[in-house]
């Protein structure tokens, strides 16, 4: 997954990726060896919600609030959505096949806003 956001961007862009382990996620990479083409282009951190229950330390070299290139991104914006589309795809359940479509087609727009939020938002405060 990480290979797909890394080809899906500039060779030269920086890309940081908040995860509730992402900790434990760059000790893996590192390692292991992985991804060494691009290792000095990618930060890891780890998502605000989950910091506080590591060690100082660790939050330290991982939570976004004490580490530059963040922005004021809490790592939780997906969650955020799914928790608010889910009601909705349960819903959809019971639509007729003309209507699901209809209701697909809203959804890829509404994510998409999302995301272009999201990335104006990590723009603004970097």
């Amino acid at each position: 997954m990480i290979q797909s956001v890394l080809s899906a961007v500039e060779p030269t862009q920086k890309v940081g990726i908040l995860y509730d382990i992402g900790c434990s996620m760059d000790k893996y990479i590192r390692l292991r060896g992985l991804l060494p083409e691009d290792r000095n282009r990618i930060s890891f951190g780890t998502s605000v919600f989950h910091a506080y229950v590591h060690n100082w330390l660790c939050q330290l070299e991982y939570h976004p609030r004490f580490n530059k290139g963040w922005g004021l991104s809490d790592g939780e914006g997906l969650e955020r959505m799914w928790s608010y589309l889910s009601p909705l795809w349960a819903a959809q359940r019971s639509f007729q096949g003309d209507h699901t479509e209809e209701e697909q087609t809203r959804r890829a727009k509404l994510v998409s806003l999302y995301k272009r939020e999201e990335t104006l938002e990590l723009m603004r405060f970097d």
